[in-house]
C-alpha cells in the first residue's frame, strides 16, 4: 500500500530541514559574495604592461636618478601630485627639478614617492607639455627596503636589477646613442639563438647592444655589435647567429618612408640554483 500525503508529516519534515535550508542559503550567499568580490578585485586590479628598458629609452622624454625632496597634491587635479627632486644623474632630457606624478590615489594604480627616497625615473610629456610619470611606466625606487626574514637575498637581487639598468643607461648616454626619434620598430626576437646558447660561463649579469638598419622594405640589415658580452665566445656565437634570425615583426607596416637605425639590447643571466645561464630581451 502506497503512502499518501500527510500534511503533518510534511510540515514536521519541513521545519526539521528549515535550519539546514537557511544555512545552505546563507552559505550560497556567502560564496556568491566572495566570488563577486574576487571578480571585482580582479577586474579593477591595476594591470600593467611595463615597458622594457629599451622601450623606455626610446619613449621617455626624461630619464634620471633623483631624490624626492617634496610631494604635494596638485590643487588643480586631484589625480596628480607635484614633486620636487634633487638630481643625481641624468640619462636623457634636460635637467629639471619639478615633475608631476599621476598618483591616482583612489584607484588600484595608486602611486607614491615618499619624501627622502631615491628613484630611477622614466617621465614623458603629455599633450599639455607636462612632464610626469606613473605606476606602470617602469620607474623604480632604488633604495627600496625588503623584509629579509621573509625574503632572504631579495635586496641583493633587486640591487643587481637596478645596477644592470643603470649600466645600460650610462652606456647609451656616454656613447651618445640615445635615440632622438621615438620610433621603435618591432624586431623579432632571435629565439633560436637564445635557446641554443644556454649554459655559458659568467658570474654576473651582462648585456650586449647591437645596432641595425631597417630599410624601406622593412628588411633588417647592417647588424653590428656596439657593446659585446664579456664572454667573448658567447659574444661571437650570438653575433654569428642573429643575422639570419632577425626580421621586422611589425604587422602594421609593409614599408617605411626611409631607412632607420634601430638598437637592440640582449641580457645575459648567469646560472643560479642549478638553472642554466640564459640570454633574454628582458631586463630582469
Amino acid at each position: 500500500m502506497s503512502r499518501g500525503f500527510c500534511p503533518a508529516t510534511f510540515l514536521l519534515d519541513y521545519y526539521m530541514e528549515l535550519p539546514l535550508l537557511i544555512n545552505h542559503l546563507r552559505m550560497r550567499k556567502l560564496i556568491t559574495t566572495i566570488i563577486l568580490l574576487t571578480v571585482t578585485q580582479w577586474i579593477y586590479a591595476c594591470s600593467c604592461n611595463t615597458p622594457t628598458l629599451l622601450a623606455n629609452i626610446y619613449q621617455s622624454d626624461f630619464i634620471a636618478t633623483a631624490k624626492i625632496l617634496k610631494a604635494t597634491k596638485d590643487p588643480n587635479d586631484q589625480e596628480y601630485h607635484n614633486i620636487e627632486i634633487e638630481l643625481i644623474d641624468v640619462y636623457k632630457g634636460t635637467q629639471v627639478t619639478k615633475l608631476k606624478i599621476w598618483s591616482a590615489e583612489l584607484s588600484s594604480c595608486a602611486f607614491f614617492t615618499p619624501i627622502g627616497t631615491t628613484w630611477l625615473i622614466f617621465a614623458s610629456y603629455d599633450k599639455d607639455k607636462v612632464l610626469s610619470f606613473h605606476y606602470c611606466g617602469g620607474s623604480q625606487q632604488i633604495d627600496r627596503q625588503f623584509n629579509l626574514k621573509e625574503y632572504p637575498g631579495l635586496d641583493r637581487k633587486y640591487k643587481s636589477e637596478i645596477e644592470l639598468k643603470l649600466d645600460v643607461l650610462k652606456f647609451f648616454r656616454d656613447k651618445k646613442m640615445i635615440p632622438i626619434d621615438k620610433t621603435q620598430l618591432k624586431i623579432s626576437w632571435p629565439t633560436a639563438c637564445m635557446n641554443d646558447l644556454k649554459g655559458f660561463d659568467g658570474d654576473s649579469k651582462d648585456f650586449m647592444i647591437y645596432e641595425c638598419i631597417v630599410n624601406e622594405d622593412m628588411s633588417v640589415t647592417n647588424i653590428s655589435a656596439v657593446r659585446n658580452f664579456k664572454n667573448n665566445k658567447l659574444a661571437k656565437a650570438f653575433t654569428a647567429c642573429i643575422p639570419s634570425n632577425l626580421k621586422n615583426n611589425d604587422n602594421t607596416k609593409n614599408a617605411i618612408p626611409k631607412k632607420i637605425k634601430q638598437y637592440l639590447v640582449y641580457y645575459f643571466y648567469p646560472n643560479e640554483k642549478g638553472n642554466q645561464s640564459f640570454i633574454s630581451v628582458f631586463d630582469l
